[in-house]
């Protein structure tokens, strides 16, 4: 009321558009009349005077001049006509608000304070206690008119309002002086911040604050600071219920972080009860609309930032051979990834790997993986799927070793980071070994020629040493993928024993799982075909020759005692139990009165079949004669059997 005008109101009345802290205008015509005449009004800020309960117990600072003081005792009439709120540009006009007449000075004996409205029942918003004492006016209210009748001593006062009235009357009865002040009351909205776990970076600051949502006008803004987590101090604003508002929060500038790098949370409460006003609660929102607010609302909103947990998964690609299960260890992660296989050379498994949390936002992730001698990692590195928000860079990681680093620069709140090592399958090693069982050595000078052949195959090499001890090294070198190799022995220069004379057993294994199968390789020559990755080491364990062969015979009739004519079938089994084969196996039985060796072929013994081929299977117990009682060869471990089918003779009978 700073431009109030006593002339203008008490003549023509004089009009006012006062605008509000968020950019509303209260607009009215103000008219008045004054008996006697020279008693007038002048435009004060509170409080009009020391005993006054206005502006020293309660509503203190108030800016401005909103008391109309009279200037000397009399009655004044007032009219506030044509009230209206016009809100901010693009704001919308809910036509709600409310007007406030408060008791300015001490209505005392013979004064009073009459309040009259066109619009909602008068309701008291606040009662104003004494400078001292307790005393306060006497009221009555029948809704459209409210009376304050003054008592003597010092007094209270009464604050009223009324909703969305088009008029109001005021009158002022003034023993000595009187005073009345006018206002529209207001929501409140307060909005602070908390942080929870620390910032993402150490410079990361937050705004936060309300603005009118059509034009973006900001009503009142805080600003977090420090290293604290919060709350700061809170920015409260004051809106006119007319006025769609957002309460919002941005990153401060200086800030490295981007908002979207925080999960956000906003809880809103209402300090007025019964409010109508919805309120948000727990919203993962940075911004919330109050399309409508009502008057006397105490809203307070709180944002609650946490910084997005940075996420790292792992992936593999093998070139020359696929591979696995790859292993690994790590520093800065909540968990270890798990193992990794790979199944098709070139393409990076597993095609969804795990995400796992990091620990520590701005510090180094580390991870190893665990040697695998198969392989030799070629390069490892890392990107950020969310590098539009981290602005991490498009490729990152330094690999030394078999270890990736991953900088702490980049280890950033919403990271979401693949990195991927690469490994190339080695050229294959083979090595061939020997080994002497029993009592070692036949003839003291004895060593053994160990040699392979195939690509990139050395000479090759001697054994040294005694008894059953071999003091020389194995034959070892890097063959190359896809090549076929040939491993054996001979009897070494000087010896005087031939190789015929050992039992040999060969032992072969690869330590690559995805390689050439050599498991089954039991006699000379060692033949496969390498690939890389393999890891191929293969034993030829040499004994002193143990020739021995064991015989079982049985027989079968169809009854029993044999009669003349009957057939009886003999069966002979014959098991290699030395450790060297056996050449030309032959049954040699004699039979009949007298006795004579039955022949072996046709009519004789024959039909032999190897049953049982032993550890160094069928193909190291060949036969060049079928059914001609004679077995070729036979491995040490093998079975062979044979059959004799004979007619029982009268001589035989009479002989017993």
């Amino acid at each position: 009321m700073t431009s109030y005008s006593n002339a203008t109101v008490m003549g023509v009345g004089q009009t006012f558009a006062i605008t509000l802290s968020d950019g509303s205008i209260f607009n009215f015509k103000l008219t008045g009349t004054a008996s006697p005449s020279t008693t007038g009004l002048s435009a004060i800020a509170p409080p009009s005077w020391t005993g006054a309960a206005v502006g020293n117990t309660a509503f203190l600072g108030i800016p401005n001049k909103p008391i109309l003081y009279t200037t000397a005792g009399g009655t004044v009439n007032l009219t506030m006509s044509n009230i209206s709120i016009t809100p901010p540009s693009g704001g919308t006009n809910s036509g709600i608000f409310k007007v406030v007449v408060a008791d300015a000075e001490s209505t005392n004996s013979s004064e009073s304070l009459n309040y009259s409205t066109n619009g909602g029942n008068w309701t008291v918003i606040d009662q104003v206690p004494p400078i001292s004492g307790s005393s306060y006016p006497t009221i009555s209210n029948t809704g459209t008119t409210f009376t304050e009748t003054g008592v003597s001593g010092t007094v209270g006062a009464y604050i009223v309002g009324t909703q969305s009235p088009s008029t109001v009357d005021v009158q002022l009865v003034a023993g000595g002086l009187q005073g009345v002040m006018f206002a529209v009351q207001y929501a409140t909205i307060s909005t602070n911040k908390m942080i929870i776990g620390g910032r993402a970076k150490a410079a990361d600051q937050f705004t936060y604050g309300a603005k009118v949502t059509s034009t973006g006008t900001v009503l009142l803004q805080g600003v977090s600071s420090g290293s604290g987590n919060g709350p700061f101090t809170a920015a409260v604003s004051t809106v006119s219920s007319s006025v769609p508002t957002t309460v919002y929060e941005q990153m401060a500038p200086g800030s490295v972080s981007q908002l979207s790098q925080y999960s956000t949370s906003l809880t809103c409460t209402n300090g007025a009860t019964g409010s109508s006003t919805s309120m948000p609660t727990s919203q993962a929102v940075t911004s919330y609309n109050f399309s409508t607010i009502a008057y006397g609302d105490a809203i307070s909103c709180s944002f609650t930032n946490t910084p997005q947990v940075a996420r790292v998964s792992l992936q593999k690609i093998t070139t020359g051979a696929i591979g696995g299960p790859f292993r690994f260890s790590q520093t800065n992660l909540v968990s270890t990834p798990a193992n990794i296989t790979t199944s098709a050379v070139g393409i990076a498994a597993p095609a969804a790997p795990t995400a796992i949390a990091v620990v520590a936002l701005g510090t180094a992730v580390t991870i190893t993986e665990a040697v695998d001698p198969s392989f030799t990692a070629t390069s490892a590195n890392c990107t950020d799927a969310n590098a539009a928000v981290t602005s991490n860079p498009a490729s990152f990681g330094t690999l030394s070793g078999n270890t990736l680093t991953i900088p702490a620069a980049n280890v950033l709140a919403a990271a979401q980071i693949t990195c991927t090592f690469s490994n190339s399958a080695n050229p294959p090693t083979i090595s061939l070994q020997k080994a002497l069982g029993g009592t070692g050595r036949i003839a003291a000078s004895d060593q053994f020629s160990l040699s392979a052949s195939g690509s990139g195959a050395p000479a090759a090499v001697t054994t040294t040493g005694s008894g059953t001890s071999v003091t020389s090294s194995a034959l070892n070198f890097a063959g190359s993928g896809g090549s076929a190799y040939t491993l054996t022995e001979a009897m070494a220069a000087g010896s005087l024993s031939a190789l015929a004379q050992y039992g040999k057993t060969v032992s072969c294994a690869n330590n690559f799982s995805f390689g050439t199968n050599v498991s089954a390789i039991y006699s000379l020559p060692i033949s496969f075909t390498a690939v890389d990755g393999d890891i191929i080491s293969c034993t030829i364990i040499n004994s002193p020759g143990m020739p021995s062969l064991t015989i079982a015979k049985s027989y079968s009739t169809s009854t029993t005692p044999v009669v003349v004519g009957q057939t009886i079938t003999y069966t002979y089994t014959i098991t290699n139990d030395g450790n060297v084969p056996m050449s030309n196996v032959k049954v040699k039985d004699m039979h009949g009165t007298p006795t004579v060796q039955i022949s072996t072929g046709a009519g004789g013994i024959n039909s032999e079949t190897l049953i049982a081929p032993g550890p160094l299977g069928a193909a190291a117990s060949p036969d060049a004669t079928p059914n001609d009682g004679v077995w070729s060869t036979l491995a040490p471990g093998a079975t062979v059997q044979f059959i004799y089918t004979h007619v029982v003779t009268q001589a035989e009978i009479d002989h017993g």
